[in-house]
């Protein structure tokens, strides 16, 4: 017969052993990261009314290194939500905010990239593109 109660309980097993909430917390992070995939048109829900779509003419396009420089800096204008420019067509597709910047800067700001050899012409202007 063991005569001390701490050893008693610990060879019993009496003592009760606290639980892990790891488990608990992991679970509970696991289901909002998919509640918020889930929802997440309802919850980030942007102004789509306020977006555009420019379509411009990128005149100065020689070799495969002039579109990602004008596309790296088209995307640091504030306002430009995504830009995507194509060496084969000359072309310039770039979704932007109307509300912070319009499609004459974005027409004056590709004269101003590089040595200013790209020359930017506006040919369409689509307001309130609804598929980002």
């Amino acid at each position: 017969m063991i005569r001390y109660p701490e050893k008693r309980e610990k060879v019993l097993g009496l003592r009760k052993k606290k639980k892990s909430m790891v488990p608990v917390f992991l679970l509970l992070i696991l289901i909002s990261g998919i509640s918020l995939f889930a929802f997440r048109n309802k919850i980030f829900k942007a102004d789509a009314d306020a977006f555009s779509h420019a379509t411009l003419r990128v005149d100065g396009l020689f070799c495969p290194a002039c579109p990602p420089k004008i596309k790296s800096a088209l995307e640091k204008i504030p306002g430009v939500i995504k830009a995507d420019v194509e060496l084969s067509t000359e072309r310039a597709i770039v979704v932007f905010d109307s509300k912070r910047v319009s499609p004459e800067t974005l027409e004056k700001d590709i004269s101003k990239i590089g040595t200013g050899g790209y020359k930017g012409t506006i040919l369409v202007v689509k307001k309130g593109r609804k598929d980002l």
